[in-house]
């Protein structure tokens, strides 16, 4: 991506990405950030910019936005499933991604908790 940092130019605490664009920081190599969690959280919440960018509009319907959650969450039991069975090659990215979508998505929800329309009549 025109304009992200090359590793060569990582400090602490930055998010650095590849020339795909995506997330690539080593927690465990000298400059990387201090723990798994911490990266996890950085790749959830660029997970999480890229998706509110893709699809700026977030329901203000509680109902329909949890919907979301449940299918990103049934995305994570089928991407499991799969590597288990064997259905698919079971590579990690498969079951990581869409667990790393799953709870960009839950954050989301969280952000719009004060725009939800709680009085919705069905």
């Amino acid at each position: 991506m025109k304009g992200t940092p090359t590793m060569c130019e990582v400090r602490k605490g930055e998010i650095v990405y590849n020339e795909k664009g995506k997330l690539m920081f080593n927690p465990l190599e000298p400059g990387g950030v201090e723990s798994p969690e911490t990266f996890l959280m950085l790749e959830i919440i660029d997970e999480l910019r890229r998706a509110e960018s893709i699809h700026p509009v977030w329901p203000n319907d509680p109902i329909y936005a949890a919907a979301i959650i449940g299918e990103e969450a049934g995305e994570v039991i089928k991407a499991v499933n799969n590597a288990v069975t064997g259905k698919k090659d079971g590579k990690d990215s498969d079951y990581r991604t869409e667990a790393v979508q799953c709870a960009a998505m839950c954050i989301r929800f969280l952000k719009n908790l004060d725009n939800f329309d709680w009085n919705t009549k069905y």
